[in-house]
């Protein structure tokens, strides 16, 4: 999905909610956008990963983490794909990621 291809299915009135992947999107900023007119349009949203690394992973969590992300997302932790990973591994506590609260994510 690319951003105008999410402005087209809202002009089409095909969404209900929107699954967010920054990697997929270019990166987390496009996601915020798109996030940011979600939120605008009252759609609810769902945070997605591919197979980012810690550092990738780390944005997508923190951009799920805000308002609007109501949609269970699809984001696993980062330690099911990296050994060693660049940062300290994103795992999984009773289903959910911690979100990051250092710049250094170490």
């Amino acid at each position: 999905m690319t951003k105008s291809d999410f402005e087209n299915a809202v002009a089409l009135g095909a969404l209900d909610g929107v699954s967010i992947k920054p990697a997929r999107l270019g990166g987390v900023l496009i996601a915020k956008e798109i996030h940011d007119r979600a939120i605008e349009l009252g759609l609810a949203c769902a945070i997605g990963g591919m197979l980012e690394s810690g550092i990738g992973r780390a944005a997508a969590i923190a951009l799920g983490a805000l308002p609007g992300f109501s949609i269970p997302g699809d984001l696993g932790a980062s330690d099911r794909y990296f050994e060693p990973d660049l940062t300290t591994p994103h795992v999984l506590v009773d289903g959910q990621l911690l979100v990051p609260t250092r710049a250094d994510l170490a």
